[in-house]
């Protein structure tokens, strides 16, 4: 990784951190699960050091489940989905 002197004044104590996996809060209910991995919220912190108000989860949420997001924080968001079918097998063509 390069250095980049726009970025670098701002995080001059920048690194990495490892906790494990029970260090880190874990929020259940209402068809979530929600493993805080950065930052602050839902009224959680993670352990890890942040230099920005930010945050960073892991959340799986059942079919008709949400999840609000932190109105403090600036957001950008990442997300991948992994669908399961519970019912009989369906096939559709493309472009359906």
């Amino acid at each position: 990784m390069s250095w980049n002197p726009a970025i670098e004044p701002q995080c001059p104590n920048a690194g990495f951190e490892h906790h494990a996996e029970d260090a880190l809060p874990f929020l259940q209910g209402e068809g979530k699960q929600v493993r805080l991995i950065i930052g602050n919220a839902w009224g959680e912190r993670a352990p890890t050091k942040t230099f920005t108000d930010m945050f960073y989860a892991d959340a799986v949420l059942e079919a008709g489940a949400s999840i609000p997001l932190p109105t403090t924080t600036r957001i950008g968001v990442s997300i991948s989905l992994k669908v399961q079918l519970k019912w009989p097998a369906m096939h559709f063509k493309p472009g359906r």
